[in-house]
């Protein structure tokens, strides 16, 4: 039996996205079309709307054309943030964590994105 470690990307996201930002939002993103796993830091997220939610779902739709299992696991969400995600139902599409550690859990192989 193989154990395959997954491929994982990190993204650190910072200030507004909104519709002005989705051409960046996408271009950001895009990095971590191929990881298994993509763990995106959104401490520094002030604005976070539909455009750029459905970035993110466009996002998780091209990590699995892939095949195999793939997560987006979202850190250090504000309470804001995540009460909007589970107000439009979002919370059973993303993982949100408090952090790395919690997001990675025992995992190894990792590939940075700046």
């Amino acid at each position: 039996m193989v154990n395959e470690i997954p491929d994982v990307v990190f993204l650190t996201l910072f200030g507004d996205y909104d519709a002005s930002r989705g051409v960046e939002l996408e271009a950001q993103l895009a990095e971590a079309r191929s990881a298994d796993i993509a763990v995106i830091d959104m401490g520094a997220v002030t604005l976070f709307d539909s455009t750029a939610i459905s970035a993110l779902v466009r996002l998780k739709k091209r990590m699995s054309w892939k095949g195999g299992p793939t997560a987006i696991r979202l850190i250090n969400c504000s309470e804001k943030f995540e009460r909007v995600m589970r107000l439009v139902g979002m919370d059973a599409v993303f993982e949100m964590h408090g952090g790395a550690k919690d997001a990675l859990g025992h995992l190894g192989h990792m590939r940075y994105a700046i």
